[in-house]
């Protein structure tokens, strides 16, 4: 993941198709099957919901491609502690997340 945020830092005009489903970050899970699905059903489906809030509250649409300096600007414009934490809220991750911590 760090090196990911690297890239996209150092190359902000790249362009990024917004998905509802198993992206190119999902393909290096472990838990993913060979189907594309979460071993842990649980997991997905608060994945989905992570996933649904963060759309709507940037205003993103599904399908659409945005470049990363503007969904940069978005998070900036439009996010605040209360729908981050709403986002993050029982995420198993909160607790080491560096953007959750920034807020």
């Amino acid at each position: 993941m760090a090196s990911l945020i690297t890239f996209l830092n150092d190359n902000q005009d790249i362009k990024i198709e917004i998905l509802d489903c198993v992206d190119d970050i999902c393909s290096f899970c472990p838990n993913l099957t060979k189907e594309c699905v979460c071993k842990n059903s649980e997991s997905e489906l608060n994945i989905k919901k992570r996933d649904a809030l963060t759309i709507d509250f940037l205003d993103l649409k599904v399908r659409e491609v945005y470049s990363y300096l503007n969904i940069l600007n978005r998070i900036s414009d439009f996010l605040d502690f209360g729908k981050v934490d709403t986002i993050c809220k029982d995420c198993e991750w909160q607790h080491v997340c560096l953007f959750y911590s920034k807020f």
